[in-house]
């Protein structure tokens, strides 16, 4: 590989990620240009994830970097990486995803026609049993002042394409400038890191090409296991949201529209979370827990003013709408069956609402 006048840096954070970490880095050898650099940091491994980025960096002849770390969580390690890049241009790539072999140069073209501060680009859903679910936009959009940007801030956020650090390229100098970096959080980084993003970006590309592969884990990931305090997270999340939509002065009924849908898809996601294998509460503290969902002051009104697309998402939000506790908690049962038992329709269903 050449690194010659490399624009971009990919910024790779692996931790255990051996099954998936050699397709990961033959992406990045099978770009179609050799003009970028790879910094791979490993996030305290104990598999053979560290034993295959060493050999990769040795067939990269130069061109990337292995930064060994402690295991610190993928903020830390983001952080980190982003200190060491000196190129204008960042991309995040997980070790467990991949990019198509076009991804950079494509990135490359718009760094030289637009100079942006942050280009968007869409991503594959990927489940285990090779199902895929495109998520990009149709259109490609050049916003190259705020006023733009803030025109279409939420499209832009209701497009789904906002809340990942990985399917963007980022300016250094603007994340450098407004000290922007991962907040060391168990829930959410990757979205309030976006969040800041936005709060400062004046050049924005959106577009249309689909180029980022994020493997979408059904089991076993710590954004899939039970979590006690999901719904409390959920809901200051919806909070906090609401409160950054107001100080970029976009909460009109649009906004207001996509953030109560939102929070009622996520609340879906608690009920589901409630009825996890995991969960070793009696089914009485369960179903108390469902009510407490139902009954919270946010509920209510954010399904009154949520306009759903899917014909599954109508039916769950059915019964949460009517105050029917135990109808919901049945349906998180049926959920929570097909993430365990039929993983390859619930990542359709996942990937499609």
């Amino acid at each position: 590989m050449e690194e010659k006048n490399a624009q971009i840096t990919v910024v790779v954070v692996v931790h255990n990620a051996e099954v998936y970490v050699e397709r990961c880095l033959n992406s990045l050898m099978n770009q179609d240009t050799r003009q970028f650099r790879v910094l791979l940091v490993d996030d305290g491994s104990q598999d053979r994830s560290l034993g295959i980025c060493r050999a990769a960096v040795e067939r990269m002849e130069g061109a990337a970097r292995l930064i060994e770390l402690p295991h610190g969580g993928v903020a830390t390690a983001r952080n980190y990486g982003l200190e060491q890049v000196e190129t204008p241009y960042v991309l995040f790539l997980d070790g467990d995803d991949w990019l198509d072999a076009n991804t950079v140069s494509n990135m490359m073209e718009i760094v030289e026609r637009s100079q942006p501060e942050v280009a968007v680009f869409g991503f594959y859903y990927e489940s285990a049993n090779g199902g895929q679910h495109l998520r990009y936009s149709h259109v490609r959009l050049e916003l190259l002042t705020r006023e733009s940007i803030r025109e279409q801030f939420v499209r832009l956020w209701n497009s789904g394409l906002m809340y990942s650090c990985c399917n963007k390229l980022f300016s250094v100098k603007m994340l450098r400038e407004h000290q922007i970096t991962f907040q060391n959080l168990s829930f959410g980084e990757d979205l309030e890191f976006c969040k800041d993003v936005m709060r400062v970006c004046t050049r924005l590309v959106l577009s249309d090409q689909c180029l980022y592969h994020y493997t979408c884990h059904i089991r076993g990931s710590l954004s899939t296991r039970y979590r006690e305090d999901l719904f409390e997270l959920r809901r200051d999340e919806y909070c906090r949201f609401e409160a950054y939509f107001q100080k970029m002065g976009c909460l009109d009924g649009r906004a207001e529209e996509y953030l109560s849908r939102r929070y009622i898809e996520r609340l879906v996601g608690c009920v589901e979370n409630e009825c996890s294998p995991e969960n070793r509460k009696p089914l009485g503290r369960r179903l108390e827990k469902i009510r407490q969902m139902i009954r919270d002051p946010y509920t209510a009104p954010c399904a009154d003013r949520a306009r759903l697309t899917s014909l599954r998402m109508k039916l769950l939000v059915f019964p949460i709408r009517h105050g029917w506790y135990r109808l919901t908690l049945l349906s998180g049962y049926v959920m929570s069956f097909c993430r365990n038992y039929l993983p390859g329709l619930f990542a359709y269903l996942k990937m499609s609402r």
